[in-house]
């Protein structure tokens, strides 16, 4: 039976990150860190393959031995992909959790979150939003994957130089992703020799489309350039089948989301998008993307072709984290936000599922990226382009 004296040493051990067993086991530290997912609403289903990849990379990094003694516990918070639900949730994870780091996604979500991170400096690790704004967001707001710019540019130039469409529309969620990626995208696509023959925006999580896709089918463009989250993209591309209305779908990375299959169905076939790419050099699965498909299987019973881009994102970002604590513990360094932002900077030659990865001094990275499509109603891989010819691309 514990003593007074006894429970209050246990509980100012507990407080300070260390777990305690019995006499003879071996004490263990256990860093705590913060996870903001869609785990309600319309991206409900990408929140669960988030919590699932987050969970592995925690089993994965124990396994490893990687850092003898540490256990790593990550903190759900459920942000319902909307800004509002997400500021408490991160005054929660500040004030109650005391977490020095969280995972997050959703532009609007890491937004609104940055600014509270920030005066309580707690490093953000965006492995999910695309935003451009997220740059600049907060000296405290890092990103793992390329974000919307970068994104916009290659499905643009592809669709124009390649494709040789020059006709194109946007179709946008009113936020602050749709309302960044057109500020971009549109003067981008005429640059480069495209008419922008006419831009529609619906409020986030409208379930009815079929207005404004009327509107821009009286365009006849030859692509349209839709930016939507969550379930939107397949009920406007069924919505769009339902009217008539065919045409090429371009996009970002949020095109890759299961309820496109289940809800666009066929009318989601052919559609392209660009995300950061799994596919090496020699045009096959990184090793260490390879491994986490195998292991998401074994461990959730779902094939790769079920598992959209937020898992091995979201996966990787665990990881990141892990890895920034392992340079700390090596330093002799407490972890907290500002070191970890001193050590993802240091970051370099990590094994990362989308091959090398090194942060930028303004927290931005710059990978491959994959241009992909739906065939046989699966997200398959058209080309990667490297990053020299991404950079090759005019700005």
């Amino acid at each position: 039976m514990f003593t007074s004296t006894r429970r209050t040493v246990v509980a100012a051990l507990a407080a300070a990150g260390v777990a305690i067993g019995t006499a003879s086991a071996q004490a263990q530290t256990v860093y705590k860190f913060g996870a903001m997912l869609p785990l309600t609403g319309n991206a409900a289903l990408s929140g669960e393959l988030e919590r699932q990849a987050i969970d592995l990379a925690v089993e994965d990094f124990h396994a490893s031995g990687a850092l003898p003694g540490a256990r790593f516990q990550p903190v759900y918070e459920d942000m319902a992909a909307n800004p509002r639900v997400a500021v408490p949730a991160i005054q929660k994870l500040v004030n109650v959790d005391n977490v020095p780091f969280s995972l997050i996604g959703y532009s609007s979500v890491t937004l609104a979150a940055a600014p509270i991170a920030e005066r309580a400096k707690v490093l953000l690790l965006n492995s999910g939003a695309s935003s451009a704004r997220l740059a600049k967001a907060s000296p405290y707001v890092f990103n793992s994957i390329p974000l919307a710019d970068l994104q916009a540019k290659v499905i643009l130039w592809h669709a124009v130089n390649v494709l040789k469409m020059k006709r194109i529309a946007f179709y946008y969620r009113n936020d602050d992703l749709g309302n960044d990626l057109i500020e971009y995208g549109e003067p981008y696509a005429k640059k480069i020799g495209a008419t922008v023959v006419r831009m529609e925006s619906f409020t986030p999580n409208a379930p009815d489309h079929k207005a404004q896709l009327a509107k821009l089918r009286a365009e006849r463009p030859e692509a349209v350039f839709v930016v939507a989250a969550g379930n939107e993209t397949g009920n406007i591309v069924k919505q769009a089948r339902e009217i008539d209305f065919r045409t090429q779908w371009i996009s970002y990375a949020g095109y890759e989301n299961i309820n496109t299959l289940t809800i666009g169905g066929a009318a989601a076939e052919g559609g392209l998008y660009t995300v950061a790419s799994l596919i090496g050099p020699d045009g096959k699965l990184f090793p260490a993307a390879e491994a986490f498909y195998q292991k998401f299987e074994q461990r959730y019973g779902k094939p790769r072709e079920k598992v959209d881009y937020v898992a091995p994102q979201f996966y990787e970002g665990a990881r990141l984290y892990m890895e920034a604590v392992r340079i700390l513990v090596r330093e002799g360094k407490p972890v907290s936000g500002e070191n970890l932002r001193q050590a993802f900077l240091k970051i370099d030659g990590f094994e990362s599922l989308f091959g090398k990865t090194k942060f930028r001094p303004n927290g931005t990275v710059l990978k491959p990226i994959a241009l992909k499509t739906v065939r046989d109603n699966k997200f398959q891989i058209v080309k990667v382009y490297s990053v020299e010819e991404v950079s090759a691309m005019p700005d």
